[in-house]
């Protein structure tokens, strides 16, 4: 499979080789190509449950259409275009949105220290609120005390 390279020529070398690796990892069969199967697999384990069905379709329906010659397998030209596609970025905001939702339990459009303790604490793993302002303060780029949805996109996907 070839890709368009301007949809990946903007990555660098070191974005390059930490897609190869997860690329290899998710190679389990070592032929130098992820088949359906494979990535099938990936997703029903929990790390990928944020996604919800919704989401694997999106996956799956995203393979599918870098496999140019239908034989259900991709290679890695074919993985840097799913993962960094125009597709992709629209999908993957998509996504962080929803888990930004999640966050947001008060629904205000902002993540605030209360949100991140709420959240936290029915996670099992409870936040101080000096722990929660901290987490606030890495990413509150305006300094206005909570966390906006382009804040948390743009924390989240610095490389």
């Amino acid at each position: 499979m070839t890709t368009d390279p301007a949809s990946t020529s903007t990555l660098t070398q070191d974005q390059r080789d930490a897609l190869k690796v997860q690329f290899d990892l998710l190679d389990s069969d070592g032929d130098t190509k992820i088949s359906l199967q494979e990535l099938t697999e990936v997703l029903k384990r929990d790390a990928y449950a944020h996604l919800g069905e919704d989401g694997r379709q999106r996956v799956l329906d995203s393979f599918a259409a870098v496999d140019s010659d239908g034989d259900g397998k991709v290679d890695f030209d074919g993985f840097l275009a799913l993962m960094h596609g125009p597709q992709a970025e629209q999908d993957a905001r998509a996504d962080f949105r929803r888990a930004f939702d999640e966050v947001d339990l008060d629904k205000d459009g902002y993540l605030t220290v209360a949100d991140f303790q709420r959240i936290s604490k029915a996670e099992g793993a409870p936040l101080t609120e000096e722990q929660a302002k901290e987490m606030i303060e890495m990413a509150d780029k305006n300094e206005d005390g909570k966390v906006s949805f382009e804040e948390y996109y743009e924390i989240m996907t610095q490389g």
